[in-house]
């Protein structure tokens, strides 16, 4: 039963660390790195924005993406930095 609620609150984690990340990023996006230009012009061009509202939901997608991306990759060091830790407080 442990290992479903650690596993339920690690989901749940990533889900608002996410949201809350893409949100600020969204807010402020010049606090964070900017892409660089010819992979956006190559990502408006391979997703077919045609107007603006569209762009906005491609830029939308890029930030939760990102996010999703940071977030997850964060959580997963972070649990092998832990692992590493007991295993070397369990050695002494």
């Amino acid at each position: 039963m442990r290992k479903g609620i650690k596993k339920t609150l690690t989901g749940v984690w990533i889900t608002l660390a996410t949201l809350i990340l893409a949100y600020i990023w969204g807010n402020n996006p010049d606090m964070f790195f900017q892409p660089p230009k010819a992979f956006s012009n190559w990502l408006v061009d391979m997703y077919g924005s045609s107007n603006a509202e569209e762009l906005a939901d491609l830029e939308l997608l890029y930030v939760f993406s990102c996010s999703l991306l940071i977030v997850s990759l964060l959580t997963f060091f972070a649990f092998i930095l832990r692992k590493t830790m007991k295993k070397d407080s369990n050695k002494q």
